[in-house]
């Protein structure tokens, strides 16, 4: 039968073991994307330099076969209480995260250690058609834009299961702890830099993970995380010097707190803070005859560690 490529959707779920099936379901681990694209494979072609009296290709084995697969997740709350986890919040696990802790208003995110994170196993849907990764780890940025709906993007990379691809029916799906989302606006959000209120056009946090593929002969191969390096970029409408100089602090490397507040209704508020925000080379391109302020930033974090960005859904 022929397949529809407008039918797409994504199970997610945590693996126990590192690269076993995590076999998630559509009632517990369904996630509501956008934009996903799970269309192809990556793999390091070995080809076999065999002499010959002819010319012609030669033949050639794969050495590893990989599975990128991409999508969007709108930013909200979980919609069901202040303390219950959002569905993203498992899929920012494999971005260097850990599974969020739920205190008496709000659950708190923060990073941990990248050597440390879990893998996951994504069953993403094309029709009746799944193209699995196990093992998967990735990066993500998140987006807030005036008035858009905010968005974690997230670019991941596994495995492949035995045979690439297979064919399952699997039901109607329950997308849980997925709130709906609300437009980023005066209304709905509130952004700080530096302690001053910048009127904004975006920002965008980066959590710069550092995944490569690994293969050893004895071990599966895997998806490794080496590092972070959590950035963010502010567009903003450019502020009289006199109330907020922000060369200021670019030339005296002097770091300034970050903080956007969007939603205003309990349960489905999510909060970014970033306290050590070290501003880069800023530039001041026009949009619509305004000048404003375009501040990258590297997002550091304390003497502690695993601090540079904290996200709270409350």
């Amino acid at each position: 039968m022929t397949k529809s490529a407008d039918k797409k959707y994504l199970l997610w779920k945590i693996e126990t073991t590192e690269g076993v099936d995590a076999t998630p379901t559509v009632g517990a681990n369904a996630i509501l994307t956008r934009n996903l694209d799970a269309s192809g494979l990556e793999g390091d072609q070995n080809v076999r330099q065999l002499d010959g009296q002819f010319a012609g290709s030669r033949p050639s084995v794969f050495k590893q076969i990989r599975k990128p697969f991409s999508f969007e997740v709108e930013i909200a709350g979980s919609g069901v209480s202040a303390t219950t986890v959002p569905a993203w919040m498992a899929l920012n696990r494999v971005c260097g995260f850990d599974a969020g802790v739920a205190g008496g208003s709000s659950v708190v995110q923060t990073p941990m250690n990248p050597w440390t994170c879990p893998s996951g196993t994504a069953w993403p849907m094309i029709d009746n058609l799944k193209v699995a990764a196990l093992g998967s780890r990735g990066n993500a940025t998140m987006t807030f834009e005036d008035d858009e709906v905010p968005i974690f993007s997230y670019d991941l990379g596994g495995f492949p299961p035995t045979g690439i691809v297979s064919e399952a029916a699997l039901g109607a799906l329950t997308f849980a702890n997925q709130a709906d989302p609300v437009l980023v606006s005066t209304a709905n959000t509130t952004f700080t830099l530096g302690a001053y209120a910048a009127p904004l056009r975006r920002i965008v946090f980066n959590f710069g993970t550092k995944t490569e593929p690994r293969s050893l002969t004895g071990p599966a191969d895997r998806m490794a995380m080496r590092n972070r390096e959590m950035t963010a970029e502010a567009l903003i409408e450019f502020p009289d010097l006199a109330t907020k100089n922000y060369y200021t602090n670019m030339l005296a490397r002097s770091t300034q707190a970050i903080q956007i507040i969007h939603g205003t209704v309990a349960g489905n508020i999510v909060q970014v803070d970033a306290a050590r925000a070290e501003i880069g080379l800023i530039t001041t391109p026009e949009e619509q005859g305004f000048l404003m302020a375009k501040i990258p930033m590297r997002l550091l974090p304390s003497a502690a560690g695993n601090d540079e960005l904290i996200i709270t859904s409350k």
